[in-house]
């Protein structure tokens, strides 16, 4: 799912839903997260944080079709 995105070409915005189908996938991640150390558990997250902070902030100020 996540190569079908990235791969195809238009605006990306629409695309995310798309990865709608693929969050179930990520279930068994939320689980180990949940079993692992509280330390595992707040690096894991607070990278995935981080991630996130700077792909949102790259597409809305870098991307060239940002609103």
């Amino acid at each position: 799912l996540l190569v079908i995105v990235l791969c195809s070409g238009g605006v990306y915005f629409p695309r995310a839903r798309f990865l709608l189908p693929g969050f179930p996938l990520l279930l068994p991640f939320a689980v180990a997260i949940a079993r692992a150390k509280r330390r595992t558990a707040l690096l894991v997250l607070g990278g995935a944080a981080l991630c996130s902070a700077y792909l949102g902030a790259y597409m809305a100020l870098v991307w060239p079709s940002a609103p």
